[in-house]
């Protein structure tokens, strides 16, 4: 497969992770030394055009994700990927509305739908939950939807569930012989938990 594919699909999620990272960190008190010369430049923009862009990347990356998976006949994987596109378009969704507002009902049972037909056709397919793989899937799309939802509105503990996904996700990627996207989500796990630091303690100063 042509490993552009894969640094497209590593790259624009590791991406989301980054701008994430960039919401929490440049606009907290504490940013590392080695990116204060750029502070000024990255505040241009408001933390919350940075979460904004962080969906917005995940959204790219996930075409090239489910063709890697298609590829290499990996329809289930394929399938229980796609079928996260309405958790990725309610975080676009709720980074517009701001955190004042609720999350639209509909666009969130979308979201936990298609997490549930894509871990039911997983179950099917194997006959139960009779794999190590199809429980870090369910831990992989729970972390994803709760931090989603969660992150969306400013909540620090979403951060933790995305902690919960990229430990999965890594898990399923090394165990599938993926180093190269084994690799883009220890980078992504990084980054997840720097920003849940800042997060915690701006909640915590504003307490």
């Amino acid at each position: 497969m042509d490993i552009g594919i894969k640094l497209a699909a590593g790259g624009c999620y590791l991406l989301q992770k980054i701008f994430l990272w960039i919401a929490e960190r440049i606009f907290s008190s504490d940013a590392p030394q080695f990116i204060k010369p750029l502070t000024y430049l990255l505040q241009k923009l408001p933390k919350r055009t940075w979460k904004i862009a962080s969906w917005i990347a995940v959204i790219i990356g996930l075409g090239p994700w489910v063709y890697i998976f298609i590829h290499e006949s990996r329809w289930i994987a394929a399938i229980v990927e796609a079928c996260g596109f309405p958790a990725m378009a309610l975080g676009f969704v709720n980074s517009i509305r701001g955190k004042e507002k609720k999350s639209p009902m509909a666009l969130r049972l979308f979201a936990w739908l298609g997490a549930l037909i894509g871990l039911g056709i997983s179950i099917a397919y194997q006959d139960g939950l009779n794999t190590l793989f199809q429980w870090l899937e369910i831990a992989l799309v729970t972390g994803y939807l709760i931090g989603t939802e969660r992150i969306a509105h400013d909540k620090p503990s979403g951060y933790l569930w995305f902690i919960l996904m990229h430990v999965s996700c890594a898990w399923l990627m090394f165990a599938q012989h993926e180093t190269m996207l084994g690799i883009f989500q220890i980078l992504s796990l990084l980054f997840i938990i720097d920003a849940y630091s800042a997060e915690r303690k701006v909640h915590a100063f504003l307490k």
